[in-house]
Order: C-alpha cells, then structure tokens, then sequence
C-alpha cells in the first residue's frame, strides 16, 4: 500500500566503528553496532537482519540479527569500506551511505 511505502524504514545506526590496530586477530578487529527504530513510532525492530556489505563488491562478509531491543553488534571485523544492510518483514530494504 502507499503507506507502506511512504513508511521510510530508518536504522538510527549509532555507527560505532572501532578500527584497533592489532595485529594477532586475522579477521580484524573493526566493529560496527548500532539500533534499528521505526522512523515513525521509534519502536525498536526487534530480530531484523542485518548485514555488513563490502562497499568495493556489494557483497555481504558479515551478518547478525537484531536483539529485543533493536541492537545488534558485529566484531572481529576486517579494515575497509562497508555499508550495512537492514531487512525485515513489512518494511522496505535500507542499506547505509559507505563507511570506514
């Protein structure tokens, strides 16, 4: 419906990027979290699917899901430019500008 589609699904993705160089972790140890909320009620979304995309491939090298709260945490994460990718039922994709 059009309402739907107006419904703009937005992450507030406290895009906490934490890049520590060391160099024993061969993933790396970048991290990306943040909270996915309704643009509209800014209700958390519970359990939608998140996924990091590789900016250079669009290709996903990383995922997770959601907590109760809307939250969600990925770590051991490579250097790199990425965007992140959120999906859930009723709500259109949204995929962030890149990042570092």
């Amino acid at each position: 419906t059009r309402t739907m589609q107006k419904l703009l699904f937005s992450a507030f993705l406290t895009l906490l990027v934490s890049t520590l160089f060391a160099q024993t972790t061969p993933r790396g140890n970048a991290r990306v979290s943040g909270t996915v909320v309704d643009s509209i009620t800014g209700s958390a979304i519970e359990f939608a699917s998140i996924a990091l995309i590789d900016a250079a491939t669009d290709k996903p090298i990383d995922g997770g899901m959601t907590d109760d709260k809307g939250r969600f945490e990925l770590e051991k994460l490579p250097e790199g430019t990425f965007s992140v990718r959120v999906n859930f039922i009723g709500y259109p994709t949204l995929k962030t500008e890149p990042f570092k």
